[in-house]
Formats: structure tokens, sequence, C-alpha cells
């Protein structure tokens, strides 16, 4: 069996193990709570992976390495571990990890208490002892803890990014459960399934538009000649989305607050929100695209082109116009814009670019085993302009890599740090690529 072939057959056995662990019922319900939602007449929403062992997720994890890759940017020991290299890197992520198991703890202490019987009768799931507490909070922190480390797992002995995959899985059941209720609703009409394929169709012929490669003249290590990939528009596109969501947060806070803006209009509540919105694109400028960021994030090995600065120029300022005339879109009045239909469908499309985005890596993954059956994995990296270098760099020697969690990172640029970069070269060339790149003191196995 090849390597290629062994990784494909873990992937697929983690993914049924991980879909029967799931289903394990909390043995700390009460009886009635069993029969209510493992019977035949579970209610709607519920699945038997509702109390299961990994009820919490990696949502927990999500936030704690978010919010530490946040604060280091600012706050005193983090943002001067953040210019410490590999070492600094070290504890930012052990940092991280010890806030995404608190965040467990809190967020695993609500859900205990929501669950435990109340006065009025209501959410009779545990007894209240303090024997069915302490068990069901070990039984989702013990489930947080296993996602934690199998995800980790995976992305070892895997096809691609273990905590990716965890999220390509949440996707693709999202999707389903959308595409189900839209084409294929129960005791309606007999389903048609042409429109749902041709708007696959088209949103991949968009996605293939919106991230297809774009490579600018580069100055590497040792003044060496590269073509570097720059993001895409794609990934513009997301980066502004949360521009966008912050602007959208801030402008229904002011409102709460009372702050007296003219919102007399549509049109004046469109200018408050570019108020909010062209700041914030600013600060996800400087933090995601600036030549000056992807120069501090490859410790000063990569300098862009005159031409390459103003790629990425152009496409931080057409993202910026896209998702500004998508806003002035939803103020317009009836019934130039559906806005409800619009914004009903955003969910669906996300999930399908992330099918797409994560699909791919597992390809690229399959693809790389195939060609090197034994490859050194060279570093994991947190940035994607640094995991950008070496890619560059092994293209300018004529040598493959694959950067497992890549497409991802790439996509949701600071915003999910907890996905690792892994660059993978064969163990001929990994020395090499290693020398040039100064990861002397950095081991690869």
């Amino acid at each position: 069996m090849t390597s290629a072939q062994r990784a494909l057959l873990f992937s697929v056995v983690a993914i049924a193990t991980f879909w029967a662990v799931g289903r394990i019922p909390n043995p700390f319900l009460t009886q009635e709570a069993i029969g209510f939602l493992y019977g035949d007449q579970a209610p709607e929403g519920f699945s038997r992976a509702s109390f299961g062992p990994f009820v919490l997720g990696i949502g927990p994890a999500l936030s704690g390495f978010f919010l530490v890759e946040f604060f280091s940017f600012f706050l005193p020991p983090f943002s001067r571990w953040r210019k410490q290299n590999f070492a600094g890197r070290a504890r930012l992520n052990l940092a991280s990890i010890v806030l995404s198991f608190v965040i467990a703890f809190v967020t695993c202490y609500f859900v205990v208490r929501q669950m435990s019987p109340k006065p009025d009768g209501l959410s009779q799931f545990l007894d209240g002892s303090m024997g069915s507490l302490l068990g069901t909070s070990a039984f989702f922190l013990g489930g947080f803890t296993l996602v934690f480390l199998a995800a980790n797992l995976f992305t070892s002995w895997g096809l691609g990014n273990g905590f990716a995959l965890f999220l390509l899985t949440g996707a693709l059941y999202r999707l389903a459960d959308s595409l189900v209720r839209a084409y294929l609703p129960v005791g309606g009409p007999r389903p048609q399934l042409w429109p749902l394929l041709l708007t696959t169709l088209i949103l991949a012929g968009f996605y293939v538009f919106l991230s297809r490669r774009r490579t600018v003249p580069a100055e590497g290590p040792g003044g060496m000649s590269l073509q570097l990939e720059v993001p895409s528009l794609l990934q513009g596109l997301i980066s502004w989305s949360v521009a966008w969501q912050l602007a959208a947060l801030l402008r229904s806070v002011s409102s709460m607050q009372g702050w007296n803006f003219d919102q007399s209009s549509e049109f004046a509540r469109y200018l408050t929100f570019l108020a909010f919105f062209i700041p914030a694109s600013a600060g996800l400028y400087w933090l995601s695209f600036s030549p000056r960021r992807i120069q501090q994030n490859t410790f000063g090995k990569l300098r862009l082109s005159p031409a390459g600065e103003k790629t990425i120029l152009e496409i931080a300022f057409l993202s910026f116009v896209v998702i500004a005339a998508l806003e002035l879109l939803a103020h317009l009045p009836h019934p130039l814009v559906a806005k409800q239909a619009v914004l009903s469908k955003a969910l669906d499309l996300g999930s399908l670019i992330l099918v797409f985005v994560l699909s791919r890596d597992l390809l690229q993954n399959f693809r790389f085993l195939q060609q090197v059956p034994d490859p050194a994995l060279l570093g994991e990296f947190d940035n994607f302009h640094l995991a950008a270098l070496a890619r560059a760099i092994g293209e300018a020697d004529g040598q493959p890599l694959y950067l497992k969690g890549f497409e991802y990172r790439r996509l949701m640029s600071f915003f999910q740090p907890l996905v690792k970069i892994r660059v993978y070269a064969s163990r001929d060339y990994a020395p090499s690529l290693r020398e040039k790149m100064g990861l002397h003191s950095v081991p690869f196995v």
C-alpha cells in the first residue's frame, strides 16, 4: 500500500470513527431525556449527536487561538513573543491552548447549567445530582480534548489539516441540509435536480475565476528571483466580508447606545455603515495584505516588486468596492433588490466555497504523496506568507512541495490561526530548502 493510499484509508476510518463516537449518548441523561432524544419521535432539529461527547466542537479552540493572535498585535507579553521568531510562536501557541481549554470549561459550565432542572419543570435532561453534573461536564470536556488531540493526529497521518477537515464536515452538513430543504421538500412536488446542478456549476465557475492563481515578481533570500503567489480575489472578498461584519456590529452597537447618527433614510444608514467600514478595511489591509506585513511575516526574507505591490493593492481595492456595492444594493428600496433572498443564500454560498477550498487541499495532498511517497516535514508555520515563500523557492528549484492547510489558512488569514500550515518536501530537497529559508534551528522529521 502506497503512502497516498494509507493516508486516504486513515482519513476514511478517522471520519467514520468520529461520526460513530459523536453519537454515543450521554450516560448521565435521565431516562426520560434519552427516550425523548433518541426515540422514534425525536423532535426536529435534534440528532444523536445533539448531546454527544462533541457538543462543544472546536469552537473554544477557534476562539482561544484567535484571541491570543489578536492580543499579540498590541498586548505584552504576547506582542513581545510575536517578534521572537519560532520560539515566540511556540509560547503563543501554548497560551492559545491554555485559553482554549479555559473557554471550553466556561462554555461547558453554561451548557450543563442549561441542561439542569428548572423550577418550572422544563429542561429535565439531568436529574440535578452532583454526579450527573460533574459526569456530564467531564463527558463534554473529554470530548473537546479528544477532538483537539484527534485533529492534530489527523494532521500528521491523514489527508489535509485535521481542524480544517472538522470544519469541512460541518460545512457539508449545513450545505446538505440546506439543499435537502430547498430541492427535496418532504411531501412536496417531485423535485427537479437540474436547478441544483446548474447552480452548482455556476458557483464552481465563479470559484475557479475568483481563486485563480496570481504570481508576481519578488526577491527572496540571498537575492533569489522568485514568482510569489499573491492572495486571490476570493481571499480578498472573504477578508473584506469580515470587515463588513465588524462594521455592521459597530453600527448595531451605536444604535443600541443611542448615538445620534443620521438614520433618516436608507442612504444615510449606508453612509453610517461606510463610516465604520472604511477604517475597518484599512486595518484589515494592513494586517493581511500590506507589503510591509508580508515582509514582517517572512522575517525580512521576502521583498515584493513594485508590480507585486500594485497587484495586491488592486485586489484589496476591488474587494472593498465589491463588498461596499453589495451593501449599497441591500439599502436600495424594493423591488430593485430582493434583500431577504440574497441574505438567505449567504450561508449556503459560504459553505459551498468552504467545501471547494478544503476539497482542493485534500486533492493536493493525495497527488503530492503519489509524487513523493516519503516526504519530510520542513516546519509548521503560523502565517501563509512564510509558507508561500517556501512554495516559491521550491518552484524556482523545480521541486514539488505540499503546504498542508495552506488553502484554508490563506482564505481566512489571521482570523483562524488554529489551522497551522505544514510544509512538506522530499527528504533529499528538505535540507537545501531549510538552508535557503534560514530555518537552521527548526528541526524537520
